[in-house]
């Protein structure tokens, strides 16, 4: 049994080996007057092994809980080809939030990203993050993130990349256009 801050639920969750060690990880998103992501280990009690306050990024991200919805934090699979799951986290639905947040998989853990995935400002983006797999087909996991909201949504989708990733636009864009004739672009 995880202990969690009265009053509060998880807001996210995703597994993953973010440790390397073999023992699956629990990520979990609190939605608190700190908000935080915490990191468990299977078997290890109900501790957080890691503990990542978003106070303390380095994009800034209001704290404010007014600010934040649910926040997703995903497995995004092994996005820098080092055989070790990584962890994406955003501050969705923040007025704030232009970000994501890559954290590599390892042995040691960092409290700043290791990568900072530009979502270019666009109010509401993060508000989802999914693993797609390999789909360019070179051996690596790619990843999307959801962005927009109303009459100007879409997706974000970034390929992963040997070593040390560098997330700073999309590999591909893909934008919804509603009330026209032609509902997606690509480009």
């Amino acid at each position: 049994t995880l202990e969690h801050p009265e009053n509060f639920n998880p807001e996210s969750v995703t597994t993953g080996d973010f440790t390397g060690n073999g023992d699956l990880n629990l990520s979990v998103s609190w939605n608190e007057s700190q908000s935080t992501v915490a990191i468990y280990e299977a078997g290890d009690g109900s501790s957080p092994i890691h503990t990542i306050n978003y106070g303390d990024l380095s994009d800034g991200i209001e704290t404010e809980i007014q600010d934040f919805y649910p926040t997703p934090v995903e497995n995004v699979g092994d996005v820098n080809n080092d055989s070790v799951d990584d962890l994406l986290v955003s501050a969705s639905q923040s007025s704030a939030s232009t970000s994501a947040f890559l954290y590599l998989g390892g042995s040691s853990l960092s409290t700043q990203p290791d990568e900072v995935v530009n979502l270019d400002g666009l109010l509401y983006a993060g508000s989802s993050i999914q693993r797609l797999g390999d789909i360019n087909d070179d051996g690596i996991d790619d990843f999307v993130v959801g962005v927009g909201s109303g009459l100007q949504t879409g997706a974000y989708v970034y390929y992963g990349q040997d070593g040390t990733p560098d997330f700073s636009g999309p590999d591909l864009n893909i934008t919804l256009n509603p009330g026209s004739n032609e509902n997606l672009s690509i480009f």
